[in-house]
């Protein structure tokens, strides 16, 4: 039997996967915004999970020490239901064991009329400081060669190189479609594509790469015991030509 979620407002569905705490869906108004999660193959025939939008914590990008995978455990871990509403659901990341067994983490999934939005509470309930740079990861549907980002015109076949990108809210355009991204503690945007398949990921992150600099993490936030930390990202389609605030 599937745990897959479905979520739905209006024009707007989004399917959610507990496992991982992995959107795997989202369409507004008929259009697919998200590339549908799933494995694909690289030139060595290796399997690789693309797709959906899954959160990165406690670590973005890759880890110097090797003690925490690809964009940490998270996406990896199972997440348990704590409220389930036709348009909204609150997963909260299951115990941990480790050096981040004090990790608290609470994902807000919320529908609106014209979009969605994702929420991310953390909070050190243990007795260590711990280090996290968050981010969240989508995988938006680009089937063409080029896509527009804040009046800048970017080739998708160019990207496997990630460049970074600051500031926000970003006005994309990619497939003839218009969308607002907007995040909230999540200053440094990270735009990158395989291009396995028709995808291009445009990820808000706390502070890039900063786990990939150990043993000094540059940029990461030092939660101390008892410190919380939240941050947000929300998707939104264009539906005029109104000017973006």
């Amino acid at each position: 039997m599937s745990s897959v979620i479905l979520l739905q407002k209006d024009g707007v569905g989004a399917t959610i996967e507990p496992m991982g705490g992995w959107l795997e869906t989202l369409t507004i108004d008929g259009t697919t915004v998200l590339f549908p999660r799933r494995t694909l193959k690289n030139a060595a025939g290796e399997p690789k999970i693309r797709g959906g939008c899954h959160v990165c914590l406690p670590n973005f990008g890759p880890d110097a020490t090797g003690n925490l995978p690809q964009h940490g455990f998270a996406r990896e871990s199972r997440w348990d239901v704590i409220e389930h509403m036709p348009d909204r659901l609150i997963l909260r990341l299951h115990t941990v064991e480790g050096t981040y067994s004090g990790l608290y983490a609470l994902l807000n999934v919320r529908l609106t009329t014209s979009g969605m939005s994702l929420g991310l509470s953390i909070e050190n309930q243990g007795q260590n400081v711990l280090s996290i740079a968050p981010a969240f990861h989508p995988y938006f549907v680009s089937h063409t060669k080029d896509g527009d980002i804040d009046g800048t015109s970017y080739s998708m076949d160019s990207l496997e190189e990630a460049q970074i990108l600051n500031g926000a809210p970003r006005l994309v355009t990619l497939d003839g479609q218009q969308f607002v991204l907007r995040a909230n503690n999540l200053p440094t945007w990270i735009i990158w594509s395989d291009r396995l398949g028709g995808y291009v990921c445009l990820e808000p992150t706390q502070s890039g790469f900063s786990f990939a600099g150990i043993p000094q993490v540059q940029g990461a936030i030092r939660l101390k015991p008892t410190e919380t930390w939240d941050c947000s990202m929300t998707i939104e389609k264009v539906q005029t030509k109104e000017k973006i605030e």
